[in-house]
């Protein structure tokens, strides 16, 4: 080594490229420092869209989830009376409804003038209050339904969001149901969702007055001309000035449901940290490689190449990746907690549709697969299996029941029914509500079709349907068929003759006095032999 460093040429050597090495290090630095710095503005741009499009579908399918709620909440209130609308009971049943639903501040039943008729409570504020000037009460009476962005409570002055539907009296009179939820309880659903962010979130009202600020000591300055342009633009991304960090990017995107724009911004210094540790890695490298010997700062400028060619690379793939997947990347640090939070988000959003998938699948009164299942359901079966039955059963007289206890007794009796029916089946039998007072059953099985339709009718004629302590006599028919598939079937055509037969065999069991089974049988051949003739498989003529 001493040898070396008393050689003229070694010394020059080493300085030339000792000078060589510094000039070509300060150039990487430069690059890599620049490349970086528009890789993280690039990366906060796509993560800013990437949770404002997150947060957008949350507060969406919640806003639906509210308008499904008041729906369903109408449809129980329609075809009453006035009076009956104004009655105790009907505060009583908001009562109930408002401690099912602790984020609805009140319910409120308004008169096509804009009075008052009841509410959570009826105190001396019933009837005081006209609400005929409010924009929702106006567009519900017009356009059958309404909503308001966030505005002062005429009672208790706090500031409440409101959607409302009209409804119609059984005298045919207009009303308007109004839902009301404060901005604190808002505010709690909407913490849900910004929970595990990836950065803070800004809800201004139309005017441009900040209502929430997740962060508000990031010194972010918001002007009402940034509000008028997400009004504008209704969804897009803009510039801030924050005092801690300049120019930082947000996203935004305008609810118009509650009338509010809603600013993302990414957290600086998840794009920071990254950046720092870079930093202090490649001046312990370039500090090193002038410490060490010719061949080995070359080695050294290789191990400083590699590491950051593999973070620009890393940056790169992590700006084009799918979001619509888990990353299965594995990272420590402020980045591993990024795609957690990331995956949980994507979990949650999947999870919440298939909840909405699964709710619109459902009859809303029994809980029972719907029409529209049934037949997805049917097709499938006949699609996948050697052997397909259907058993279709209809209350006997119901219209009598609505006529004589009203219509509530009949839901009940649909409810009850429904209760039975399941009880009465396997767990891998199929139930629906195929329409109205009308119910089809898909057995898992063949065979046992007799005894199953009997026991189905028994149980049902033994049952108690009591409504407002008075029994109510209910008795059902039932009819059923079955088919052999045969291969490769066209199954549309077998779905429509099953159900068909089924219908026919019910039509039998109600003309031969009700109450009683009935089946209709039929074979894949009279499909053919149908379509040619012109009649159907399951007529009258085929009946078993």
């Amino acid at each position: 080594m001493g040898t070396l460093l008393r050689s003229r040429m070694f010394r020059q050597q080493f300085i030339i490229h000792s000078l060589y090495f510094i000039i070509v290090l300060g150039i990487l630095f430069y690059q890599v420092g620049m490349q970086t710095i528009k890789e993280l503005e690039t990366q906060q741009e796509h993560l800013a869209n990437v949770y404002r499009d997150q947060l957008e579908a949350s507060l969406t399918g919640w806003y639906g989830g509210q308008r499904s709620t008041l729906k369903a909440l109408s449809k129980m209130l329609e075809s009453m009376s006035g009076k009956e609308l104004a009655s105790p009971t009907i505060t009583a049943l908001i009562s109930n409804i408002l401690a099912a639903y602790p984020e609805v501040s009140d319910l409120v039943i308004i008169d096509s003038q804009g009075t008052i008729v009841n509410a959570r409570t009826k105190t001396a504020n019933t009837g005081a209050y006209n609400l005929a000037d409010r924009p929702y009460f106006k567009t519900a009476l017009e356009q059958g339904e309404g909503g308001s962005g966030f505005f002062a409570n005429k009672i208790n002055e706090k500031l409440t969001i409101a959607l409302s539907r009209r409804i119609q009296s059984r005298e045919g009179n207009t009303y308007v149901l109004a839902l009301y939820m404060t901005f604190d309880s808002f505010l709690k659903n909407f913490s849900i969702f910004t929970e595990n962010g990836l950065g803070s979130t800004y809800l201004l009202d139309f005017d441009g007055r900040t209502l929430f600020a997740s962060d508000p000591e990031n010194g972010l300055v918001i002007t009402a001309e940034h509000c008028q342009l997400v009004k504008q633009h209704r969804k897009g991304h803009i510039d801030l000035e924050s005092q801690l960090y300049g120019k930082i990017h947000s996203a935004y995107f305008w609810m118009e449901g509650l009338q509010i724009a809603v600013l993302v911004v990414v957290a600086p210094e998840l794009l920071l940290a990254p950046l720092q540790k870079l930093q202090i890695f490649v001046v312990l490298l370039g500090i090193i490689a002038m410490l060490v010997s010719l061949i080995l700062s070359y080695w050294m400028t290789a191990q400083v190449y590699r590491p950051i060619s593999s973070l620009v690379k890393a940056v790169n793939e992590m700006a084009d990746s799918n979001y619509n997947h888990n990353i299965s990347v594995q990272a420590e640090g402020e980045i591993g907690l990024l795609i957690e939070s990331f995956n949980k988000m994507q979990r949650i959003v999947a999870e919440r549709e298939t909840s909405l998938k699964d709710t619109a699948q459902r009859d809303s009164l029994t809980g029972l697969f719907n029409h529209g299942t049934l037949l997805e359901l049917l097709d499938s079966t006949v699609q996948t299996r050697p052997a397909v039955s259907l058993v279709m059963l209809d209350i006997d007289h119901f219209k009598n029941v609505n006529d004589t206890y009203g219509h509530q007794a009949g839901d009940m009796v649909l409810q009850r029914l429904s209760q039975i029916l399941v009880s009465s089946l396997r767990d891998r039998d199929i139930i629906a509500r195929y329409g109205g007072e009308e119910f089809a059953i898909i057995p898992y099985n063949t065979g046992y079709e007799p005894m199953l339709c009997e026991r189905l009718r028994r149980n049902v004629e033994m049952a108690d349907f009591i409504f407002n302590e008075q029994p109510i006599p209910i008795t059902i028919s039932i009819g059923w068929t079955t088919l052999t598939i045969p291969e490769r079937p066209d199954s549309s055509r077998i779905c429509s003759a099953i159900i068909q037969a089924a219908d026919g065999a019910l039509y039998q069991a109600k003309k031969g006095g009700r109450n009683r089974v009935e089946k209709q049988l039929f074979e894949v051949s009279e499909l053919n032999s149908g379509a040619e003739s012109g009649t159907e498989p399951g007529s009258e003529s085929s009946i078993a």
